[in-house]
């Protein structure tokens, strides 16, 4: 008989960046299988959220998530796609150039993450 044990850490009031070493010490104490409630969560600023990003990404829950909180994380989520794709972009069009004849000046369309982008070099 196997069992698994959850840990649910609840937060409340305020969490900041100075508060952030903290709170990692308390997960690692518990292992993989935390929980972090955050119903009690009032105010968080930018190094919070993007931790939560990073605990999210590693498959731990976050329980009552406050709305503004989850949409700061998805705000967040899509500028690191952005860039993600950008950059992607970049070594695309560098790759594509080096193969183009001299004389190809022509625009490239290319598809990535259901977007169509055109690259031009």
């Amino acid at each position: 008989m196997t069992f698994k044990i959850t840990v649910v850490l609840r937060v409340s009031g305020r969490i900041d960046a100075e508060h952030l070493g903290e709170l990692r010490s308390c997960m690692s104490r518990y292992g993989p299988n935390v929980v972090l409630d955050l119903d009690e969560v009032r105010l968080v600023d930018v190094a919070t959220v993007r931790f939560l990003v990073r605990c999210e990404a590693d498959g731990m829950r976050l329980g009552n998530c406050s709305r503004y909180i989850r949409k700061w994380m998805d705000q967040l989520k899509e500028e690191f796609m952005m860039r993600y794709a950008l950059v992607a972009l970049a070594v695309l069009a560098s790759a594509t150039h080096s193969r183009r004849s001299p004389n190809d000046d022509r625009p490239r369309a290319r598809r990535m993450g259901g977007c169509q982008w055109l690259v031009t070099t």
